[in-house]
Protein backbone atom coordinates (compact mmCIF):
# COMPACT_ATOMS: atom_id res chain seq x y z
CA UNK A 1 0.00 0.00 0.00
CA UNK A 2 2.78 2.16 0.84
CA UNK A 3 4.73 1.66 -2.68
CA UNK A 4 1.19 2.28 -4.15
CA UNK A 5 0.25 5.62 -2.81
CA UNK A 6 4.08 6.69 -3.64
CA UNK A 7 3.22 5.64 -7.24
CA UNK A 8 -0.25 7.54 -7.23
CA UNK A 9 1.94 10.77 -5.89
CA UNK A 10 4.56 10.11 -8.80
CA UNK A 11 1.58 9.73 -11.55
CA UNK A 12 -0.09 13.23 -10.66
CA UNK A 13 3.16 15.00 -9.91
CA UNK A 14 4.10 14.09 -13.77
CA UNK A 15 0.94 14.33 -15.08
CA UNK A 16 0.47 17.42 -13.41
CA UNK A 17 4.20 18.71 -15.05
CA UNK A 18 2.45 17.65 -18.60
CA UNK A 19 -0.26 19.88 -18.10
CA UNK A 20 1.80 22.74 -17.48
CA UNK A 21 3.77 22.26 -20.51
CA UNK A 22 1.01 21.97 -22.20
CA UNK A 23 -0.66 25.53 -20.69
CA UNK A 24 3.25 26.80 -21.72
CA UNK A 25 3.39 25.52 -25.65
CA UNK A 26 -0.36 26.83 -25.74
CA UNK A 27 0.60 30.39 -24.28
CA UNK A 28 3.51 29.86 -26.57
CA UNK A 29 1.59 29.11 -29.56
CA UNK A 30 -0.58 31.79 -29.06
CA UNK A 31 1.94 34.74 -28.53
CA UNK A 32 3.63 34.01 -31.42
CA UNK A 33 0.36 33.72 -33.98
CA UNK A 34 -0.37 37.11 -32.38
CA UNK A 35 3.00 38.34 -33.12
CA UNK A 36 3.09 37.02 -36.81
CA UNK A 37 -0.59 38.31 -37.50
CA UNK A 38 1.01 41.97 -35.97
CA UNK A 39 3.51 41.79 -38.27
CA UNK A 40 1.96 40.44 -41.15
CA UNK A 41 -0.88 43.22 -40.75
CA UNK A 42 2.02 46.12 -40.08
CA UNK A 43 3.75 44.42 -43.38
CA UNK A 44 0.42 44.77 -45.77
CA UNK A 45 -0.26 47.31 -48.15
CA UNK A 46 -2.60 49.43 -47.54
CA UNK A 47 -4.03 53.06 -49.11
CA UNK A 48 -4.86 55.26 -46.97
CA UNK A 49 -5.96 58.02 -49.16
CA UNK A 50 -6.86 58.51 -53.02
CA UNK A 51 -7.82 61.37 -55.07
CA UNK A 52 -11.58 62.51 -55.81
CA UNK A 53 -13.25 63.79 -59.11
CA UNK A 54 -12.23 66.90 -59.62
CA UNK A 55 -12.15 70.28 -62.08
CA UNK A 56 -10.09 72.80 -63.23
CA UNK A 57 -9.84 76.16 -65.25
CA UNK A 58 -7.79 76.28 -68.40
CA UNK A 59 -4.22 77.17 -67.53
CA UNK A 60 -4.41 76.47 -64.42
CA UNK A 61 -2.84 73.30 -62.80
CA UNK A 62 -4.04 70.68 -60.47
CA UNK A 63 -2.39 67.65 -58.42
CA UNK A 64 -3.61 64.50 -57.19
CA UNK A 65 -2.07 62.00 -54.58
CA UNK A 66 -2.65 59.09 -53.11
CA UNK A 67 -1.06 58.25 -49.34
CA UNK A 68 -0.44 54.16 -49.42
CA UNK A 69 1.58 52.48 -45.69
CA UNK A 70 3.88 49.52 -46.50
CA UNK A 71 7.26 48.28 -44.77
CA UNK A 72 7.89 47.34 -48.19
CA UNK A 73 9.32 49.80 -51.34
CA UNK A 74 5.77 51.13 -52.95
CA UNK A 75 5.82 51.96 -56.43
CA UNK A 76 2.60 54.01 -58.23
CA UNK A 77 1.63 54.06 -61.75
CA UNK A 78 -0.68 56.51 -62.86
CA UNK A 79 -3.34 56.23 -66.10
CA UNK A 80 -5.27 57.92 -68.24
CA UNK A 81 -8.15 56.86 -70.14
CA UNK A 82 -6.50 53.41 -69.60
CA UNK A 83 -2.88 54.21 -70.74
CA UNK A 84 0.26 54.70 -68.84
CA UNK A 85 1.76 57.76 -67.85
CA UNK A 86 5.43 58.22 -67.14
CA UNK A 87 4.88 59.59 -63.74
CA UNK A 88 6.34 57.19 -61.13
CA UNK A 89 5.75 59.06 -58.15
CA UNK A 90 2.64 59.06 -55.57
CA UNK A 91 1.67 62.73 -56.71
CA UNK A 92 0.35 63.62 -60.35
CA UNK A 93 0.76 66.89 -61.48
CA UNK A 94 -0.96 68.51 -64.88
CA UNK A 95 0.65 72.06 -65.18
CA UNK A 96 -1.41 74.68 -67.48
CA UNK A 97 -4.12 72.52 -68.08
CA UNK A 98 -6.13 72.21 -71.49
CA UNK A 99 -9.18 70.71 -73.23
CA UNK A 100 -6.78 67.40 -73.91
CA UNK A 101 -6.32 67.33 -70.43
CA UNK A 102 -9.68 66.02 -68.96
CA UNK A 103 -10.45 62.77 -68.66
CA UNK A 104 -10.98 59.27 -66.26
CA UNK A 105 -7.44 58.96 -63.97
CA UNK A 106 -6.36 56.28 -62.03
CA UNK A 107 -3.66 54.79 -59.89
CA UNK A 108 -1.80 51.18 -59.27
CA UNK A 109 0.31 51.01 -56.24
CA UNK A 110 2.26 48.19 -55.76
CA UNK A 111 4.89 46.42 -53.07
CA UNK A 112 6.49 43.97 -55.14
CA UNK A 113 3.98 41.32 -53.17
CA UNK A 114 0.32 43.21 -53.13
CA UNK A 115 -1.10 45.37 -56.00
CA UNK A 116 -3.86 47.36 -55.08
CA UNK A 117 -6.13 49.70 -57.21
CA UNK A 118 -7.11 53.17 -56.72
CA UNK A 119 -10.57 54.53 -57.03
CA UNK A 120 -10.89 56.02 -60.82
CA UNK A 121 -11.88 59.54 -61.05
CA UNK A 122 -12.70 61.93 -63.37
CA UNK A 123 -11.28 65.40 -64.31
CA UNK A 124 -12.74 68.33 -66.01
CA UNK A 125 -11.62 70.99 -67.47
CA UNK A 126 -13.29 74.61 -67.33
CA UNK A 127 -13.46 76.83 -70.37
CA UNK A 128 -11.63 80.07 -69.42
CA UNK A 129 -13.87 83.59 -70.82
CA UNK A 130 -13.27 84.43 -74.23
CA UNK A 131 -14.55 87.69 -75.87
CA UNK A 132 -16.36 86.64 -79.41
CA UNK A 133 -18.00 89.95 -80.61
CA UNK A 134 -16.40 93.55 -79.26
CA UNK A 135 -18.93 96.41 -78.33
CA UNK A 136 -18.26 98.88 -82.08
CA UNK A 137 -18.46 102.73 -82.26
CA UNK A 138 -21.36 104.60 -82.70
CA UNK A 139 -22.23 108.24 -83.67
CA UNK A 140 -26.22 108.95 -83.11
CA UNK A 141 -28.65 111.32 -83.08
CA UNK A 142 -30.16 112.31 -79.82
CA UNK A 143 -33.19 110.65 -78.73
CA UNK A 144 -32.62 107.39 -80.76
CA UNK A 145 -31.98 103.74 -79.30
CA UNK A 146 -28.37 103.31 -78.37
CA UNK A 147 -27.04 99.89 -78.18
CA UNK A 148 -23.47 98.44 -77.12
CA UNK A 149 -23.35 94.44 -77.14
CA UNK A 150 -20.70 92.19 -76.11
CA UNK A 151 -20.74 88.29 -76.60
CA UNK A 152 -18.72 85.73 -75.09
CA UNK A 153 -17.83 82.02 -74.30
CA UNK A 154 -16.84 80.18 -71.51
CA UNK A 155 -17.79 77.72 -68.87
CA UNK A 156 -21.13 79.31 -67.09
CA UNK A 157 -22.12 81.14 -64.92
CA UNK A 158 -20.69 84.14 -66.88
CA UNK A 159 -21.12 87.79 -65.45
CA UNK A 160 -21.16 90.84 -67.37
CA UNK A 161 -20.52 94.59 -66.21
CA UNK A 162 -19.88 97.56 -68.06
CA UNK A 163 -17.71 100.66 -67.49
CA UNK A 164 -18.22 104.18 -68.48
CA UNK A 165 -14.74 106.15 -69.06
CA UNK A 166 -13.62 103.72 -66.32
CA UNK A 167 -16.52 103.89 -63.89
CA UNK A 168 -18.79 101.08 -63.76
CA UNK A 169 -22.48 101.62 -64.73
CA UNK A 170 -24.78 100.55 -61.71
CA UNK A 171 -27.41 97.71 -63.52
CA UNK A 172 -25.38 97.34 -66.06
CA UNK A 173 -25.14 93.95 -66.28
CA UNK A 174 -26.40 92.22 -69.34
CA UNK A 175 -24.78 91.29 -72.48
CA UNK A 176 -26.21 94.24 -74.08
CA UNK A 177 -26.33 98.05 -72.99
CA UNK A 178 -29.39 99.91 -73.99
CA UNK A 179 -30.05 103.99 -73.37
CA UNK A 180 -33.60 103.61 -75.12
CA UNK A 181 -33.99 107.61 -75.97
CA UNK A 182 -30.41 108.91 -75.71
CA UNK A 183 -28.93 112.11 -75.08
CA UNK A 184 -25.55 113.93 -75.12
CA UNK A 185 -24.79 112.69 -71.84
CA UNK A 186 -24.59 109.58 -72.59
CA UNK A 187 -21.57 110.33 -74.94
CA UNK A 188 -18.18 108.38 -73.71
CA UNK A 189 -16.22 105.75 -74.06
CA UNK A 190 -17.28 102.23 -73.02
CA UNK A 191 -16.19 98.34 -72.77
CA UNK A 192 -17.22 95.38 -70.67
CA UNK A 193 -15.62 92.72 -68.35
CA UNK A 194 -17.07 89.07 -68.47
CA UNK A 195 -16.49 86.97 -65.90
CA UNK A 196 -16.91 83.32 -64.63
CA UNK A 197 -15.69 81.99 -61.31
CA UNK A 198 -12.26 81.19 -62.83
CA UNK A 199 -11.16 84.00 -65.17
CA UNK A 200 -12.05 86.89 -66.51
CA UNK A 201 -12.11 88.55 -70.10
CA UNK A 202 -12.22 93.08 -70.82
CA UNK A 203 -13.87 93.87 -74.23
CA UNK A 204 -12.11 96.60 -76.47
CA UNK A 205 -13.69 100.34 -75.49
CA UNK A 206 -15.70 101.72 -77.87
CA UNK A 207 -16.66 105.51 -78.34
CA UNK A 208 -20.47 106.05 -78.17
CA UNK A 209 -21.24 109.97 -79.31
CA UNK A 210 -24.66 111.29 -78.71
CA UNK A 211 -25.16 114.44 -81.36
CA UNK A 212 -27.82 117.41 -80.51
CA UNK A 213 -30.59 116.89 -83.17
CA UNK A 214 -31.30 120.91 -84.78
CA UNK A 215 -34.83 121.48 -84.84
CA UNK A 216 -36.60 123.44 -87.36
CA UNK A 217 -39.78 125.06 -88.08
CA UNK A 218 -41.28 128.94 -89.13
CA UNK A 219 -42.55 132.00 -87.49
CA UNK A 220 -44.83 135.01 -88.93
CA UNK A 221 -43.77 138.41 -87.89
CA UNK A 222 -45.57 141.51 -88.36
CA UNK A 223 -44.70 145.09 -87.76
CA UNK A 224 -46.22 148.83 -88.16
CA UNK A 225 -43.90 151.31 -89.73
Amino acid sequence: PAQMKGDLKMFASATQRGMINAKGLLFTAVLFLSLFTSLTAEAALSILSQPANSSVYEGKSISFKVSATSNRTIRYYWYKNGSMLSNKTNTLTISSANATSAGTYSCIVNDGRTKLNCTPFTLTVNEIVRITTQPSNQILDAGTNASLKVAATGTAPMTYQWYKNGTAISGATASTLTYSSSTTSNTGNYYCVVKNPGSSATSSTAALQIVATVSTGSAQISWST
